[in-house]
């Protein structure tokens, strides 16, 4: 029954704007509606989605985090980007758990875009610039390790958007060059100590199809956004800072709420008869009296052939459903709890018996409901 439930969810329901998806553990009784409440991510699906990555600068990893193969999309990822960037991750160095942590936000980000698809733009904050330049194709790795080693020991001595873009600039790298487009400017001429992609945010923020997502550990964007709700707004944001548990099915369930992937099915398709739409047919109209069946009129042959002949017109007109058989399901054929509350009014209307919607469920085939009829005259 189960199974019944899944495909028909999945293959035969439409698909409305507003979401909710909850994430649980498999087998959980959802038995408390505040726990079912506080977990929903509730939106309302966006017509064309663009999709922002921003780039924390506050990433924190373990060395050994990145050998464990959690996922593994995420394992290709790190052993890509691990590629590109010749460093020896395994020493203790500075410089090593400072690569570390862009790899690993480019890790995350990389199975981000495998979910979600092309990226609209891209912005960092702090060193979480040079991981979004690096992702965007802008910097080679070498370029990444360069920048990385001219940071002085306390990253707080120094003005890392404008260290970035002298070494962009000396170097005559620009950062529109990348297939993603990189909201850092270099010729952002805003006041010190205001973020350099605070504009392009601010606008991508108006745009109603936009969406965010933080790759690394939460810094001032997972700020910004608590403190842009508490101001009683609401913004597309999801924080991607880990990749463990149920971290996956949470962003999953932020992309389906706001429109950015659909739902992989539940339930294999085999054996189960999509619902096609009927084809137009000439607009002419044709009034058939229902047959009123009088059980003392006729004998049980032909009693039984005009009820099948009749519950087979309905099975056509409701579910259509051409010359319905005895091992004919309806959930087969695309039945929903909509089409079934239908089907049994017009049965109890046309044939003149007393059938509740619970005995369909009971009796979902047609010999079964043939059999059910027959009992309830």
């Amino acid at each position: 029954m189960a199974d019944d439930m899944a495909r028909c969810l999945y293959h035969h329901r439409e698909d409305y704007p507003v979401r909710a998806a909850v994430v649980v553990e498999h087998g959980t009784l959802l038995n408390s509606h505040d726990t079912l409440k506080d977990g929903l991510n509730f939106s309302e699906a966006k017509d064309l989605v663009e999709p922002y990555l921003l780039f924390s600068g506050s990433e924190q990893v373990a060395t050994d985090l990145l050998d464990l193969e959690v996922d593994e999309g995420y394992a290709k990822a790190i052993a890509h980007w691990k590629s590109i960037i010749s460093v020896d991750l395994r020493s203790p160095s500075l410089l090593s758990q400072r690569v570390l942590s862009v790899v690993s936000q480019c890790a995350k980000a990389t199975r981000v875009a495998t979910e979600v698809g092309p990226i609209a733009a891209l912005a960092g904050d702090g060193t979480g610039w040079i991981a979004a330049l690096l992702f965007a194709g802008v910097l080679s790795g070498d370029q990444t390790v360069e920048m990385l080693e001219g940071l002085p020991d306390k990253e707080g001595d120094i003005d890392i958007d404008g260290y970035v873009r002298s070494f962009l600039n000396v170097r005559g790298v620009r950062t529109d060059q990348g297939p993603a487009r990189v909201l850092n400017s270099l010729d952002w001429n805003g006041k010190i100590g205001v973020p350099s992609y605070l504009n392009g945010l601010i606008a991508a923020a108006l745009n109603q199809n936009a969406i965010f997502i933080e790759v690394g550990s939460p810094g001032a964007f997972s700020e910004a956004h608590h403190d842009f709700s508490a101001s009683g707004n609401k913004l597309a944001f999801h924080s991607f800072s880990a990749l463990s548990g149920d971290s996956l099915e949470r962003l999953r369930a932020f992309l389906w709420s706001n429109g950015a992937i659909k739902l992989r099915a539940p339930v294999a398709k085999n054996g189960f008869c999509p619902a096609l739409p009927v084809p137009e047919l000439i607009h002419t109209h044709y009034e058939i009296p229902a047959a009123k069946i009088l059980v003392e009129e006729i004998d049980g042959e032909e009693l039984e052939l005009s009820l099948k002949q009749n519950l087979q017109r309905l099975w056509h007109e409701v579910f259509s459903i051409k010359a319905a058989i005895d091992d004919d399901i309806i959930f087969e054929h695309g039945a929903t709890s909509l089409t079934i509350a239908n089907f049994v009014e017009t049965l109890c209307r046309e044939l003149d018996v007393h059938l509740e919607i619970a005995d369909i469920y009971e009796c979902p085939s047609f010999a079964a409901q043939l059999q059910l009829i027959k009992e309830r005259m």
